[in-house]
């Protein structure tokens, strides 16, 4: 893990970004924790492993993490062809446009190696 920040106008979720403006009204970037590279290996893919071990990390930030240093965001970049493993996980991408959720699919299929960032609200994580 690593000490990150998002620029407060980088989010697209109005609930997250006005319940952040309304306890840090002066912000322009917002603390973060970002996850580094997270894989598993393809001989343990699609049996819940890596989602587990997500939700384990996840769990850790929110319970540990965040009552010990001022952070509000969970980061991960990661790969396109990845972007559905995220999503299970409740990370949103940072620009939820047409546009931009258009790139994305298309990068999945082209280019499954590029990178995109998504991030979730520590204060909606569900222990």
């Amino acid at each position: 893990m690593l000490a990150d920040s998002i620029e407060l106008k980088s989010i697209r979720d109005e609930k997250t970004k006005e319940s952040i403006k309304n306890h840090l009204p002066k912000v322009k970037k917002v603390p973060a924790v970002k996850i580094g590279r997270f894989a598993i290996s393809e001989k343990y893919s699609n049996q819940g492993i890596g989602t587990a071990i997500m939700k384990q990390i996840i769990g850790e930030i929110a319970e540990n993490i965040f009552s010990k240093i001022g952070l509000r965001i969970i980061i991960v970049e990661g790969y396109a062809g990845a972007y559905n493993f995220y999503k299970r996980t409740n990370f949103e991408p940072l620009n939820k446009s047409k546009k931009e959720s258009k790139k994305l699919i298309k990068a999945k299929q082209q280019n499954p190696s590029q990178t995109f960032v998504l991030y979730q609200d520590i204060t909606k994580i569900n222990l």
